[in-house]
């Protein structure tokens, strides 16, 4: 191809030369960067005892240098015991690369968010409430996880219950959301919903949640037996603008809402309203001066959101989760190339499909985006093109390579068994753990990505931006902004609305 050709799938290389074989990249790799120097913890002892402790903004002090003779970097105090070997010897180890546990690397200075999570697992990992000697005196939250089914929507329930936690100086512990879970703490949550809630087993296989994440069910004794959380309400964190049917604004609204979440609500242990997508509404001043009244939470809500939401919530998912060992291998097994490879211009796609009536076999919406993104400036016209791809509908993935590969352009994607029978099911024929594989090819993209607006999509264009950025300050390249280019596929209505009598919503 010609490099002054028009085509946005054109490149400046009249051939495209195979990758080479490399292990995949699953978390950004800075602690390979890191000397022996750690940071020294920020709060004494008395100040964990209280329960209104206010935590400054300013990065934790250094230690003094202490080089290894080997000169590499010490593990993590909270690093996961590593898995055995597999069977395959470039497959890595489950091993968590954050916390970093310093805060300046070479006179390099840490991302603003990160030195907030990284004061925060500080004072509040389990390693902090082991050493407390009086754990009863501090305040704790509740966020509940649950995988593989419902990726979207409870990862952010359970990053936002960090979140908020971080946000009121309190203690998180996580609790598994299972059937029984739901039935007793799901606000107006349909029953059937949580009939098919996955047990801790299942989301073992799929996820390993970081170990500096203290349970609920070992530390519930430092409460009182017959104590529960308290529920705190729905608009006390959402917002008088937030609509929500499930909801209503209360007669008694002002009392919960334009309040100190810290002196409002004092009980020892609470739980925070689940919010099923990225609170994008903190970033916003006017919010954060009335849900926000705390000199501590105004500042530290700044601090995190000053990358921007997606970097704040693929940070989240980089300090709590890592794939199981057996889907890293699936991941392996189904592509031994690095999608993130820096020789080509890399891009993810998630193509969803809301409803049963759509077979995906329409690809119209995501070649636009593809020309869109192509043709953006950004694009270093000189690499060779590798995208990963995923959806609900297998008719788009073999459309989509067939189309992508007559334009000389490398396609990536997942191998999965055979598929289910029931393709009606969330996320197509290979939900479940599947998607999570899915999730893991596409998410290597650093260039582009392109995908609709939801909550599934979301936990890739998180991690996106956020390796993108850690990549580059990692490097010591600039990481002052979002590099990635995306574009948002268009909402497709219900073809088949009009003849069940109703009208799709937006």
């Amino acid at each position: 191809m010609s490099a002054k050709s028009s085509d946005p799938f054109a490149s400046s290389e009249t051939t495209i030369t195979k990758p080479s074989v490399r292990s995949i990249k699953y978390t950004t790799n800075i602690r390979s960067s890191l000397n022996d120097d750690e940071a020294t913890q920020t709060a004494t002892t008395k100040e964990l005892l209280t329960d209104s402790v206010e935590l400054n903004s300013m990065s934790l002090d250094d230690k003094a240098a202490n080089p290894s003779t080997s000169g590499s970097a010490s593990p993590p105090v909270d690093a996961a015991p590593r898995a055995a070997s597999a069977s395959s010897p470039s497959l890595p180890d489950v091993v968590f690369k954050y916390p970093l546990n310093a805060t300046r690397i070479d006179g390099h200075t840490v991302p603003i968010p990160l030195r907030v999570m990284e004061r925060y697992v500080q004072q509040h990992s389990v390693d902090a409430l082991r050493n407390d000697p009086h754990p009863e005196h501090r305040r704790y939250a509740i966020a509940f996880t649950q995988c593989p089914l419902q990726a979207g929507n409870h990862a952010h329930i359970f990053w936002n219950g960090i979140l908020w936690s971080i946000l009121t100086n309190r203690t998180v512990l996580y609790k598994y959301w299972d059937q029984e879970t739901c039935l007793k703490h799901g606000q107006n949550i349909h029953k059937h919903i949580c009939k098919m809630a996955n047990t801790e087993a299942d989301c073992a296989q799929v996820l390993v949640r970081a170990p500096w994440i203290a349970s609920y069910d070992e530390w519930k004794h430092v409460f009182d037996e017959d104590g529960e959380p308290f529920q705190i309400p729905y608009h006390a964190t959402m917002g008088r603008s937030r609509d929500e049917p499930r909801f209503p604004v209360p007669d008694n609204y002002e009392e919960s809402y334009g309040v100190d979440l810290v002196s409002k609500y004092p009980q020892r242990l609470v739980i925070f309203s689940e919010c099923y997508s990225k609170f994008q509404q903190l970033a916003n001043s006017a919010l954060q001066e009335t849900v926000l009244l705390s000199e501590y939470g105004r500042k530290t809500v700044v601090e995190l959101f000053s990358r921007g939401d997606n970097f704040l919530y693929g940070m989240l998912h980089r300090y709590t989760f890592e794939l199981a060992a057996p889907l890293r291998a699936k991941v392996l097994e189904s592509t031994p190339t690095l999608l993130n490879d820096t020789d080509y211009y890399t891009i993810g796609l998630h193509s969803r499909h809301r409803f049963d009536s759509l077979d995906g076999c329409d690809i119209s919406r995501e070649i636009d985006c593809f020309r869109q993104v192509l043709s953006s400036p950004r694009r270093d016209k000189s690499l060779p093109v590798k995208v990963g791809l995923m959806s609900d509908r297998t008719c788009t993935v073999d459309k989509l390579t067939s189309y992508l590969e007559q334009k000389n352009i490398t396609v990536v994607a997942a191998k999965h068994d055979e598929p289910s029978p029931d393709t009606k099911v969330e996320h197509g024929p290979f939900a479940g753990a599947a998607f999570f594989v899915d999730m893991a090819i596409v998410s290597a993209a650093r260039s582009a990505f392109i995908a609709m607006s939801r909550s599934s999509s979301d936990l890739m264009r998180e991690l996106i931006v956020f390796d993108q950025i850690m990549e580059r300050w990692e490097a010591r390249l600039d990481n002052s902004q979002d590099r990635v280019t995306q574009c948002t596929l268009p909402y497709i209505s219900d073809p088949d609305a009009k003849k069940k009598g109703e009208v799709a919503d937006a």
